[in-house]
């Protein structure tokens, strides 16, 4: 299991977690320890990016 921070831009329109560069290199770090990306469970702290990528509030 990975778990981010939050949701960048590309995920939040794609509503996928780590689709952009920082999933890029995600999945090359999870195929370097010779497990599969679509094996493991990937998401996000919050759901949704906040307006203007804001910190998020309780």
């Amino acid at each position: 299991m990975f778990i981010g921070e939050g949701p960048g831009a590309d995920e939040d329109m794609q509503g996928l977690a780590f689709v952009g560069a920082a999933g890029q290199l995600l999945t090359r770090m999870i195929s370097a320890m010779g497990i599969d990306r679509e094996d493991t469970y990937i998401c996000n702290v919050v759901k949704c990016r906040p307006p203007r990528n804001r910190t998020p509030l309780p």
